[in-house]
């Protein structure tokens, strides 16, 4: 306290010597420099700042894979150790990692530079998101494909071609065999009017087999 009180009085004493108008230029330059140092940048919108949270949070992982490890892990009961992870662990760290980046405002890489037992873990981040940027960016490729593929008259994966193998039956070839035996095609299946029994499923493969190949449908052999 004492050498702020004695700052303040060297200043009150050039002031009255005549270097008032010297000490306000320099005043006034020292106050730009500090306003574009200690600037900082803001959202202009909440939602920009809440969208883009989600943008980073929210992924393939939630939508895609979610749902197959709830359904490998037992279904339901997976959400109960699922949600008490997420409020004890998932949400605090992130809280945490929000709060520690809107504090310092530097990437992973510095920020960890805090202390030195640290310095690995802002790596160990960076290493993490170059790797997952890599495959990431595949599924987004062949997302985008399958997208724009799906407009088309003809679907690439509803006809053999080049790719597939001499098992391959297109799916309309095996729907045309069905009504020409005056069946009834409806989600992938023959259904033969007056059969009832199990005898209907002996028909339906000699319709649409001809021999003891096990055809296969041109949709499976696209993605394989």
């Amino acid at each position: 306290m004492s050498n702020k009180y004695d700052f303040q009085n060297k200043m009150a004493v050039s002031a009255s010597n005549g270097d008032a108008e010297k000490l306000s230029t320099t005043n006034s330059d020292g106050d730009e420099s500090s306003e574009d140092d200690g600037s900082r940048q803001s959202w202009s919108r909440k939602t920009d700042f809440v969208l883009s949270c989600l943008s980073y949070a929210v992924g393939l992982g939630n939508v895609w894979r979610f749902p197959y490890v709830c359904y490998k892990n037992g279904g339901g009961a997976f959400l109960i150790p699922f949600l008490i992870m997420l409020f004890i662990t998932g949400i605090p760290l992130v809280f945490m990692e929000l709060a520690f980046g809107q504090f310092a405002s530097s990437g992973v890489v510095s920020i960890w530079s805090v202390s030195p037992i640290f310095q690995g873990v802002g790596w160990a981040m960076f290493i993490i998101s170059c790797l997952i940027a890599i495959y990431y960016n595949m599924i987004i490729a062949w997302t985008l494909y399958y997208f724009f593929a799906s407009f088309n008259t003809y679907l690439p994966w509803s006809y053999c071609g080049s790719w597939s193998t001499d098992a391959c039956v297109a799916d309309t070839a095996v729907m045309h065999n069905c009504t020409a035996h005056n069946g009834t095609w409806y989600n992938a299946t023959c259904f033969l009017p007056g059969y009832h029994n199990d005898s209907i499923l002996g028909l339906v493969k000699e319709l649409s087999n001809s021999s003891d190949i096990n055809y296969t449908s041109s949709s499976d052999e696209y993605f394989q």
